[in-house]
């Protein structure tokens, strides 16, 4: 059963370049590792990504959500940008760049 699943995954990704996921994150290409669908944006449900080439140079990794306190965005290098979350309890404090108790 798994080998039919990651064939069928590989032989969609050879053909497409991209798989098909829920409405809920849309779809990626793994290829060019872009986002697109329903509420996707370049930094999961932000407008503008934080990960530019200044920000990186800068050291400025960690930057506040576009909406959601208890939630933080998170640089891996230039345009790779992930949504993390506090845990339960604690939101986002962007000067001690960490989450903190509520």
């Amino acid at each position: 059963m798994m080998y039919k699943i990651c064939s069928t995954f590989f032989a969609a990704l050879a053909t497409t370049g991209s798989i098909a996921m829920s409405a809920e994150f849309g779809n990626i290409n793994l290829r060019t590792r872009e986002l697109s669908g329903v509420g996707i944006g370049p930094c999961g449900y932000c407008e503008e990504n934080p990960c530019t080439e200044d920000n990186i140079k800068d050291n400025k990794y960690f930057h506040p959500h576009c909406e959601k306190k208890r939630k933080y965005l998170q640089c891996a290098g230039v345009g790779m940008c992930y949504e993390r979350r506090c845990d339960s309890g604690t939101m986002w404090n962007q000067d001690l760049g960490a989450c903190v108790a509520i």
